[in-house]
């Protein structure tokens, strides 16, 4: 009894198993009938390594027409499509590097939504978009068009029949080829297709380019999914087909937050000293902006601001403040005015954190803004003529969102022997010879002396062979100045020690304001 009842069992499951076999070879084979793959997509056609053209997609099953540019590099390994139609504004970003799809919604949730797919399945309803390659191949232009890479049939690769050559379409002597896919959806579900491809002539397209790609056909039946057994037609019609176009192209919305985005490198530290340049827009003020260069130094507790003076005839303002001291220094070269204030008394430039009553200097995530955000990385970018890479995030308390651009390793300062030598001789200019000992000039001298390793000068080999003591001789109009070289050369050229060049600095600067 028990052998018959597990008999019977076997039986049925083998009778399930051959029903389900056969349904889907039955749908491949009504599907996909009379294809006898006769061609080799790598010796039929020669690509170019990248491609980029727009495509009118009509999808009579969904009752539209979706307007989809599409773009890929095999350099980049990036595949876009950015859709658009009456109420739908859409871009997927296939990121074959790191084996995931960026699905952007610019009409979702404001400024827009970003989601990661990481099987990269997601096509909204556009079958044309490419499946990934197989493991362990890199993504060539032939898969980006669905002509070569797996077929979705188990280990199967794309097999072409080339079905005709010689017909006209759109006024073009066309080429023909057929191939039978099965296309996965983010969604679950799957359809097995016929995928015909029209190809042009080589005399009707572009010289760079050769024969290129005219229409694109799915016609098919869902095979799993809430739609199963409904069939599918698309056609994508292809226009302005191109091989010459910038990286940009493909270069992440800027604005949106894509989280748990994989990139090669993780959010920068912020830097404990630094000097930068920055442009504040005042939009609600007039038209008004303002330009100030900042140094910040967290290991000897200052911040100092260099306000640029709109006004060509008037020299730039300073304010230090100071965290040793807890006192605002502000200094106007014009006036020769010099005033002291509680660091409080004055706008706050971001700079310091109240604690129990208290002030202490920020430390560099809060002066920043990075603490308390979480970044995700936004991908390769072009900015201001420079080679970045690009982190955003958001303030979850204000909404406001961050993006940071850091420049690639060969896009930033190096040690440049002429540059080093202008440098220093203009920084000796500002201190002239004197009969008198000065411990300031001495530091100064020896800083000089080190960035002779960096940049030979007759100027410096002259000052560091000699064992005759210089003074400077301190002027307000000019030490800000020196302390901006200084910092200059702490910051770019690194040829010097921190801790010497900004006690010289502290030195400097205590000097001056103790003159007034």
């Amino acid at each position: 009894m028990v052998g018959t009842t597990l008999y019977k069992t076997l039986f049925l499951l083998g009778v399930c198993a051959g029903v389900m076999k056969g349904a889907i070879g039955d749908d491949r084979n009504d599907v996909c009938s009379n294809i006898n793959p006769n061609v080799d997509a790598g010796s039929e056609f020669t690509f170019k390594n990248k491609f980029q053209v727009h495509v009118e997609s009509v999808l009579p099953d969904l009752g539209t027409i979706i307007n989809a540019p599409m773009a890929f590099s095999e350099k980049n390994k990036m595949f876009k499509a950015t859709l658009t139609a009456p109420g739908y504004n859409r871009a997927l970003y296939n990121d074959y590097e790191y084996s995931q799809t960026l699905a952007y919604d610019f009409l979702s949730g404001g400024r827009g939504s970003c989601r990661v797919d990481p099987t990269m399945n997601e096509r909204w309803n556009l079958f044309l978009i490419p499946q990934p390659p197989a493991e362990g191949t890199e993504m060539k232009t032939s898969d980006a068009l669905r002509l070569t890479g797996p077929s979705g049939f188990g280990g199967e690769q794309i097999a072409l029949e080339r079905k005709s050559v010689g017909s006209k379409f759109r006024s073009m002597t066309v080429t023909e080829y057929v191939s039978c896919q099965k296309i996965k959806a983010a969604n679950g579900a799957e359809i097995i297709a016929k995928v015909t491809h029209l190809f042009s002539d080589a005399g009707f397209a572009k010289s760079e380019t050769g024969s290129v790609p005219v229409q694109v056909k799915i016609i098919g039946r869902y095979t799993s999914g809430n739609d199963k057994g409904k069939d599918v037609t698309q056609t994508y019609n292809f226009f302005h087909y191109q091989t010459s176009f910038g990286d940009e192209v493909f270069e992440a919305p800027t604005g949106i937050v894509c989280p748990n985005r994989v990139g090669p490198n993780n959010f920068p530290e912020q830097p404990t000293h630094v000097q930068f340049g920055q442009e504040i827009h005042y939009p609600n003020d007039a038209p008004k902006m303002r330009t100030i260069k900042t140094t910040y130094d967290m290991e000897f507790n200052f911040v100092l601001e260099q306000t640029f003076n709109e006004d060509p005839s008037k020299r730039d303002e300073f304010r230090l403040d100071d965290f040793y001291s807890g006192l605002t220094y502000t200094f106007n070269p014009d006036t020769g005015e010099c005033s002291l204030s509680n660091i409080t008394d004055n706008i706050k430039m971001n700079d310091y954190v109240e604690e129990n009553g208290k002030i202490r200097m920020a430390n560099p995530g809060e002066f920043f803004s990075t603490d308390n955000i979480e970044y995700h990385y936004n991908g390769k970018k072009h900015f201001r003529g420079l080679q970045t890479e690009a982190w955003i995030g958001k303030e979850e308390k204000t909404g406001r969102t961050f993006e940071w651009y850091f420049a690639w390793p060969s896009q930033r300062p190096t040690v440049d022997a002429h540059k080093a030598q202008v440098l220093l001789e203009r920084m000796l200019s500002e201190f002239p010879d004197s009969d008198n000992e000065s411990e300031v000039t001495t530091e100064v001298v020896d800083e000089l002396c080190r960035l002779q390793n960096e940049a030979s000068t007759s100027t410096a080999t002259e000052l560091c062979n000699t064992n005759s003591e210089t003074e400077a001789i301190i002027e307000p109009t000019v030490t800000i100045d020196v302390i901006n070289q200084l910092y200059h050369t702490k910051m770019t050229f690194q040829a010097v020690k921190p801790s010497h060049v900004i006690h010289t600095l502290n030195l400097i600067t205590i000097a001056i304001l103790t003159m007034f």
